[in-house]
Formats: C-alpha cells, sequence, structure tokens
C-alpha cells in the first residue's frame, strides 16, 4: 500500500498548526511549512487547510477584516479578534455544557456544538487606547 500523496505535507501542515500559538492565516502557514517542505506551493496548503477544517481536525477562524486563520488546537475553548490590530486571542471555555443544553432544550434540534466569537480590543490596543 503507497503512501497517499500530499500526506507529507499535510502532516507538515498540521505540525504548524499545533504548535502555533498565533492562529496564522493561510500564507502564514504556507511561509512556516515551507521551511520543510521547500517545494509545496500556496494551493496546497489552501487544498489542505480546506480538507482539514471539514475533517474537523483544525479550526478555520473569521477574523473579520483580519480574514481567515486557523487553530489546531480543538480543544474547547473560545476566540478574541481584536477590531484595530486583527489579533486573535484564546479565551478559556467555560459554561458548555450549561450551554450546549441551554440550546438543546430551547431549539429541539440537536446540538453537537458550539463556537463563540468576542470582539473588541485586545490588551495592548486598549492600553495603548487608555492613554490617548
Amino acid at each position: 500500500m503507497g503512501v497517499r500523496k500530499g500526506s507529507r505535507q499535510r502532516d507538515e501542515i498540521l505540525k504548524v498548526l499545533k504548535s502555533a500559538h498565533d492562529h496564522p492565516d493561510a500564507f502564514t502557514i504556507y511561509e512556516r511549512v515551507r521551511k520543510s517542505v521547500p517545494g509545496i506551493s500556496l494551493a496546497t496548503v489552501y487544498r489542505n487547510l480546506a480538507a482539514l477544517t471539514e475533517e474537523k481536525v483544525l479550526l478555520r477562524i473569521d477574523g473579520g477584516s483580519a480574514g481567515a486563520h486557523f487553530d489546531g488546537d480543538m480543544s474547547p475553548h473560545y476566540h478574541a479578534v481584536c477590531r484595530l490590530c486583527g489579533r486573535i486571542d484564546d479565551i478559556p471555555a467555560g459554561m458548555e455544557e450549561e450551554i450546549d443544553s441551554f440550546f438543546k432544550n430551547s431549539y429541539g434540534g440537536i446540538i453537537e456544538g458550539h463556537s463563540l466569537m468576542f470582539y473588541g480590543l485586545c490588551p495592548e490596543c486598549a492600553k495603548n487606547e487608555k492613554l490617548k
């Protein structure tokens, strides 16, 4: 049985995302992966990111005007997007069971999970705004 084409590339993309703490965009992932897989194309990165997102191996984050970013940390947590600099931070999850239970009971459908985004100012931008 042969190795499926692109598996090394996919593995490297996952490795980059699992070790990243900055929620990189596709181009940043491409630049990081190129260090270990010099021949990889940006199209290959986009294709693999789409497949890995569909397979629920990684999370695609809508960064607003900053565009799509990706997260390899699939543990329960939320995100905060800064409206000034576009920075995306992790926020520890809390009350997941209560939120899922509330919506399951009020919705009547099947809740399989949820994501929650907060928008505002990151700590650095908030500090700079206070200094003005």
